[in-house]
Parts: structure tokens; C-alpha cells; sequence
């Protein structure tokens, strides 16, 4: 798009970009923020990153701000490469709103809009382990977390005209009404932004591509979280239409049943363990992994340019966090646990 509609366009980009967080969300961020920093670690950035993932404005911000330096592919990601004191800075004086004020513009606008996105994003992470999507849990989430954003710039451009969906129309039909009647939709535009913020190219790709039949699994797993999402928000979703979607995921029906189950039961989750943060390192994980694939301590070093005291000090303190006697044990545990 060029011209005056492009120049409009940019500017409802840049509107986006300083929208307020959630008030309760930010409060939270700074206690997770002040905690790692006092005491840091991995279990330190999981806590920073699931108070995070409460917000997708907080979840473009990190984003954005890891991305200056190299694309981050999701919030845990980009977390890890800023840190705990960088994320404390950032967060400062953001300007918020109040979650539990309807009186206001942005609860509309914004907090119905959180409510779905963070909704949708805890789903997808268990489609994701259901799709044996597991190493791509943090990316899906992340884009999870943004899938919509495009809706935020339609309604700078058009108003809440374009924000809720219409009485008993269904997401796909809401993104037609959108070509139809606008000439661009909000799964396009989200696309454009998150890639304007310089974000891992992957990440960007299935938040704008969360509505198309087909293509890549992180996008089809979004697609069939948002639908879930939606459907028990009350839109008209078609039985099929969740079957089919799955079956692009991977997911049988006697699977799609039991999540769309426990998508109402308050147990997103059969196994509680799962979600459970992991405590090593991004290093140390490199090294179990390598453990996993049946390396043995030579072949690990020269993989990941280590010396070999070095990966036997790793894969000594990897038994130690995970409470292991040797690697069968280490292999299995982190397994369990969602971590491999």
C-alpha cells in the first residue's frame, strides 16, 4: 500500500506500537522482573516470560526490543537475551489501563482483546504438545500471543466498527467481511506489522498466515486454538471445521475431543508436570539434546565447540537439576517434563 492510504497505514502501525498494558499485568512483570534479578537463572526468565504472556502489548514490547539485535522467535527468547535488569528498565512507567474498568475506551478496545489473545496462546501450547510440536511450543504461543494484532490496527484505520466479530459470524467469515469490505484483513496487516518489529521470519509467518487452510503446522495449531477459543466464546463454529483443522495439526478426533474438553474444565492440561519450568540453561539444554540423540561426550564438544571438561561439567549439573543418576534418567525426566 503507497500513497496517503500507506502513509495512514504507517501511522496506525505506530499506534499500535504505544498502546498501554494492562495495569495488573505490568504490576506483576515488575515483582517477576525485581525476583530474577535478585535471584536469576532459567526458572527466573520462565517466571518473567509467563507474566508476559498475560499481555500481548507487554509480548510486542519484548519482542520488539530483543529483535534490535537479532530476530527473537519467541517471548521466552527474547526475555533471555535482554535479561531480567533490561526487562525491569523497559517496563518503567508504561502507561496502562485499568482491566476492571468497562467504562473505559480501552477495555473495549484492549482488555477483551488480552482476554482472547492470552486465551488462545495457553491453547495453543497444549495443541502444540498434542501435534508433538513440543520444540515449537515458545514460538507458537508467542505468535498465539499476536495472532490478532492486526485487529488493533484495523480499528485505528476504521474504528470498532472492526473490532468484535458480528452476531453469530465466524472467525473466517469475519476476515472475508474484512477483504470484502476494506480490501485488506487483520491476519494480513498483523502479519506486516510483527515483521516491521523485526521478529524471527517464522514467528511473523503464522501470525499471518493463523486463518489459512493448510500451510504450516504453527500456523494450523493457532488456527484451531483461536477456533476452539472462539467457540466457547459463542461463535458458530462448525464441528468439521475444527476436525479438518486438526487433522492438519496431526490430531485425531478422540484427541480434538478431549482438548476442546478440557479447554472448559479449567485442565488445559493431562499432565500437570508438563508446564513445569525448566531449570537449565539454554547451553545446558543444547547439551542435553545432544545427550538425547545418543552422543557421547567427544562428539558433544566438537557439535557445539565446547572442550570436553566443559560438557562434562554441563551434563554433571544438568543431573544435579533435574535430580538424575546418569543420562537415561536425564533423558527421561526432561521428556516427561515437556522440556525435550
Amino acid at each position: 500500500m503507497t500513497g496517503f492510504g500507506g502513509r495512514l497505514l504507517a501511522k496506525a502501525f505506530d499506534s499500535v506500537t504505544q498502546l498501554p498494558v494492562n495495569s495488573e499485568s505490568r504490576s506483576q512483570l515488575r515483582v517477576a522482573a525485581d525476583a530474577a534479578v535478585a535471584n536469576p537463572g532459567a526458572e527466573s526468565c520462565a517466571a518473567i516470560a509467563a507474566v508476559v504472556e498475560t499481555d500481548p502489548i507487554l509480548a510486542s514490547l519484548v519482542l520488539r526490543e530483543a529483535s534490535v539485535v537479532h530476530p527473537a522467535d519467541s517471548v521466552l527468547a527474547a526475555i533471555e537475551r535482554i535479561g531480567a535488569a533490561g526487562v525491569r528498565e523497559l517496563v518503567g512507567e508504561l502507561d496502562a489501563y485499568d482491566g476492571l474498568n468497562p467504562g473505559t475506551p480501552d477495555y473495549v478496545r484492549l482488555e477483551l482483546f488480552r482476554i482472547h489473545a492470552a486465551a488462545t496462546a495457553r491453547l495453543a501450547r497444549e495443541v502444540a504438545r498434542s501435534a508433538g510440536q513440543a520444540q515449537l511450543t515458545d514460538q507458537i504461543v508467542s505468535a498465539a500471543l499476536l495472532h490478532d494484532i492486526g485487529r488493533l490496527v484495523i480499528i485505528e484505520l476504521h474504528g470498532d466498527t472492526y473490532g468484535p466479530s458480528w452476531p453469530g459470524e465466524t472467525p473466517d467469515e469475519r476476515l472475508a467481511r474484512e477483504r470484502r469490505e476494506l480490501g485488506i484483513d487483520h491476519a494480513m496487516v498483523g502479519g506486516v506489522l510483527v515483521r516491521r518489529w523485526g521478529v524471527d521470519r517464522d514467528l511473523a509467518t503464522a501470525v499471518e498466515r493463523h486463518h489459512a487452510s493448510g500451510g504450516d503446522v504453527a500456523s494450523q495449531i493457532i488456527r484451531l486454538a483461536d477456533a476452539i477459543v472462539h467457540r466457547n466464546e459463542g461463535a458458530p463454529i462448525p464441528g468439521d471445521h475444527l476436525i479438518e483443522t486438526a487433522a492438519a495439526c496431526g490430531i485425531d478426533e478422540d484427541e480434538l475431543r478431549t482438548i476442546v474438553y478440557r479447554s472448559t474444565s479449567g485442565d488445559q492440561t493431562s499432565d500437570k508436570t508438563v508446564i513445569e519450568p525448566c531449570p537449565l540453561s539454554p547451553r545446558e539444554m543444547d547439551a542435553l539434546r545432544a545427550l538425547a540423540s545418543g552422543k557421547v561426550y567427544k562428539e558433544i564438544a566438537a557439535e557445539l565447540g565446547l572442550s570436553v571438561s566443559t560438557v562434562r561439567t554441563h551434563l554433571h549439573n544438568i543431573y544435579r537439576k533435574v535430580g538424575a543418576a546418569d543420562r537415561a534418567q536425564a533423558v527421561l525426566t526432561a521428556t516427561s517434563k515437556g522440556w525435550l
